[in-house]
């Protein structure tokens, strides 16, 4: 199936943040194509544009590769803390993206 894939690298404060690299499934979603990004991150536009009714998320540590690891200043193969995240909507899955926060990053979840 066909794909469209966005790379976007998130500040916060004076530096980077997180490195999110997102794959889109054109077959459900041609429409991408035409979005206005440069105005509103992808993210942003799909969670405007696009119904949810499912998906995963998994943790998980991985070796920095380029560019990667120079976006967000770190060592090649520092171990970096990555979310995957594949979301479903009504035509079938949409998105499979993982974000790369950079060393030191903490998820905290309230109980």
């Amino acid at each position: 199936a066909a794909a469209w894939r966005v790379a976007a690298l998130h500040l916060a404060g004076v530096g980077p943040f997180v490195v999110e690299d997102r794959w889109v499934s054109l077959s459900a979603l041609p429409q991408i194509e035409t979005a206005p990004l440069a105005e509103l991150s992808a993210n942003e536009w799909l969670v405007r544009n696009v119904p949810v009714t499912g998906g995963s998320v998994a943790f998980s540590a991985r070796a920095a590769a380029a560019p990667v690891a120079g976006w967000l200043q770190a060592a090649e193969s520092a171990p970096l803390f990555v979310l995957s995240r594949v979301t479903v909507g009504p035509a079938g899955p949409i998105t499979a993206a993982d974000l790369w926060y950079r060393e030191g990053h903490r998820l905290q979840f309230p109980l």
